[in-house]
Formats: structure tokens, C-alpha cells, sequence
């Protein structure tokens, strides 16, 4: 069952009001099921959250925010200027708390989701993101676990320098 579409974008600011407040018309958003008691546009706030969250752990490089964000055995991979780089959750956690936080240093926020799939208690998520002086590509997989959505694969690529 398809329902609707879900599109966001955010250069300033507190991302999450802005992301979070509905779920507007003009967004992309799609439903398979099938689906519990709960309904998928619930499901899609939930998911949401979780991308705000981990958004909100690269921004002000929050290790407890990656961990929350993602499934223990979650695995971030993708291609930087440098080649193949794959992480565990542990090594991302290190690496991001090792950045220094552009929320402190007054950078502004840039997160655009572009797509969300739901399918039962499994979703897929795209967003850019900029990040590290870098604007990324993100495909985020994400699983329902215990009523909580969390990301259990991400893979990523390098679009070009940030503000792009």
C-alpha cells in the first residue's frame, strides 16, 4: 500500500521543530505493510526522531546520541576522499566524539530528508547532511526493536565540500 510523499529541508536552526512539528503533504513518505495497532504515520514520526537524533549526534558530536541512535550492531560504511572507510558503532561513536561540535562553534544545521520507506518493522531513510565541512548522501536501513526505531546500516557518500 502506498500512501504519500514526504520531502524536508532545513538549513537553520533547531531541525527538530522544523522536522518533527507534522508530517506535511508536500513530504515523501511511503507505506507497505503490514502494518500493528500502530499507525504507519506514528511509525514515521518514531523513525524521524531517530534521524534527528543521530542528525543531532554528528552536530554537536555526542557519543550517547550515536548510541541511541543506532543498533549495537550496527555497521557504517561508505567512500571517503581517502577510500572505503567501515565502522562499527563503537569506532563511529569514537570518531564523531573526536570532532570538534559545529553546534558550539555557531555553524548552521543542514539536514534534508529526502525519502522514507516503511515496510513493517523494517525502513529505509535517505537524507543529506552536511557534516565534517563535507555535504554527505545517507541511506539509512533502520529495524523496530522493541517499539523503538533504531539505524542498523548506514551507508554513505561524499557529494562535495558543505553548503552545496
Amino acid at each position: 500500500m502506498l500512501v504519500s510523499i514526504l520531502r524536508k529541508k532545513t538549513r537553520m536552526g533547531d531541525v527538530r521543530a522544523q522536522n518533527l512539528s507534522c508530517i506535511a503533504d508536500q513530504d515523501y513518505v511511503r507505506f507497505r505493510g503490514p502494518f500493528n495497532e500502530e499507525s504507519p504515520m506514528d511509525d514515521a514520526h518514531k523513525i524521524r526522531e531517530t534521524v534527528q537524533v543521530y542528525f543531532d549526534s554528528l552536530f554537536e558530536s555526542d557519543v550517547d546520541k550515536v548510541h541511541a541512535a543506532f543498533h549495537p550492531n550496527a555497521k557504517i560504511t561508505g567512500y571517503l576522499p581517502a577510500g572505503l572507510a567501515e565502522m562499527s558503532v563503537q569506532d563511529f561513536a569514537h570518531f564523531v566524539g573526536a570532532q570538534p561540535s559545529a553546534k558550539t562553534a555557531g555553524e548552521s544545521a543542514y539536514l534534508e530528508i529526502i525519502a522514507l520507506e516503511i515496510a513493517g518493522a523494517t525502513a529505509v531513510v535517505q537524507l543529506r547532511d552536511d557534516y565534517i565541512g563535507s555535504r554527505f548522501l545517507d541511506t539509512l536501513s533502520c529495524l523496530k526493536v522493541d517499539d523503538r526505531w533504531v539505524i542498523y546500516n548506514k551507508l554513505f557518500h561524499v557529494e562535495g565540500p558543505a553548503g552545496g
